[in-house]
């Protein structure tokens, strides 16, 4: 009987520490998520590969060229004006008229 109750204690410890070590480690997670964030990303050609994503780092937006082989930085954006990051959004008219300008001159290379 004295056995299983030094089990169960030691269990309930180990598992005391699991949880311990989980909320240390979704902490460090969150301030690391701070630094650098997809607002949106835009699949313009499944069948390329080629997608469009806002990424939000510092104060700064960054819409990348994606591609199966490279990524490229095809504008930058200073994020001065407040709310501008929640603007970007796959739903915006900003990503929008990026994402067709883009396709277009894809279309432009065929």
């Amino acid at each position: 009987m004295m056995d299983y109750l030094q089990i169960l204690f030691a269990s309930g410890i180990v598992i005391g520490m699991l949880f311990i070590l989980y909320g240390i480690a979704m902490k460090r997670r969150q301030v690391e998520k701070g630094l650098i964030n997809i607002i949106a990303y835009k699949v313009l050609d499944h069948r390329r590969g080629v997608a469009v994503a806002v990424m939000k780092i510092g104060s700064e937006l960054l819409f990348i060229g994606v591609t199966p082989s490279d990524m490229k930085v095809l504008s930058r954006v200073k994020d001065t004006e407040p709310g501008l990051a929640g603007k970007v959004t796959e739903g915006g008219t900003e990503i929008r008229a990026l994402a067709s300008h883009i396709r277009n001159k894809l279309n432009e290379d065929n």
